[in-house]
Parts: C-alpha cells; sequence; structure tokens
C-alpha cells in the first residue's frame, strides 16, 4: 500500500479474478476501480507492442478501445512495481523489462490474483536510468 495525495492505495485480486485498486481518502471514505484479465492482458499488449516509445493512458485506450479507469489501473499498478517509470503523463517501459515486458506484467497480475507477493513473482527490475525519452504525447 502506499499513499497518492493523502490517499491510500492498495491493490488486490476479487474473488472473480479481477485487480482492484482500492483507494482510502483521509477521511476513512473508500472507492475502488476494477480492471479485468482481458484488459489487463491488452494493455500490456499494447505497451509491449510499442514499447520503444512513450506510452500514455489516452493513447492505449485509442488504441484498444477499453474503459480508461481499467487502463489507469494497470498502468499505476505497473508503476507502483517498476515495470513502467512515469515522465508527468507519459509512461516508459522500464529497461530491466524491455525484453520481456508482457511476461513480466502477467507473471505480476497472475501473482496479484492467487496471492503471491510482488517482490516474489518479479524482484529483478531495478527502473530504467539512461532511458530514452524523445516522442511527443498522444
Amino acid at each position: 500500500m502506499y499513499s497518492l495525495r493523502n490517499r491510500e492505495i492498495e491493490f488486490r485480486a476479487t474473488p472473480d479474478g479481477c485487480l482492484e485498486r482500492l483507494v482510502r481518502r483521509p477521511g476513512g471514505k473508500e472507492y475502488a476501480h476494477r480492471c479485468t484479465k482481458a484488459v489487463f492482458e491488452a494493455v500490456v499488449g499494447c505497451i509491449d507492442d510499442h514499447n520503444t516509445k512513450p506510452v500514455t493512458a489516452r493513447a492505449i485506450v485509442d488504441v484498444i478501445d477499453v474503459p480508461m479507469s481499467q487502463v489507469n489501473v494497470v498502468l499505476q499498478l505497473l508503476t507502483e512495481y517498476g515495470l513502467l517509470e512515469q515522465d508527468r503523463r507519459r509512461g516508459f517501459v522500464a529497461a530491466g523489462y524491455a525484453t520481456a515486458f508482457y511476461e513480466h506484467a502477467m507473471a505480476l497480475f497472475c501473482g496479484l490474483i492467487v496471492g503471491v507477493p510482488p517482490e516474489w513473482v518479479d524482484a529483478d527490475g531495478q527502473g530504467g536510468a539512461g532511458r530514452d525519452v524523445t516522442g511527443g504525447e498522444a
């Protein structure tokens, strides 16, 4: 769990096999967004297909036509666990994941769904220092 603008955010599995991002506000109120496995696979597949260029949530939605809220859940999870690095609204595949991004992302998803701590699934990523960040936002 980590904090984003005074909110606690937690990723967890749902009984129906979805990924859920639970957000707790300072006053105790909660809300959640979910992402299905099919959407998760489509998003990471899209990122993998374009892994030498920056990606944005809007560009992914335009390419694969899925709900923005689900794309945001995926991008936030991938950023939290170091598979993506963020520069403003653009995401870049971290250097250690460029050759097998899809496989690493799906291992993370499946690990979360069955309850395996993410650090056990994929602990070798160290970020993408020196990554080329050229390219415009979509």
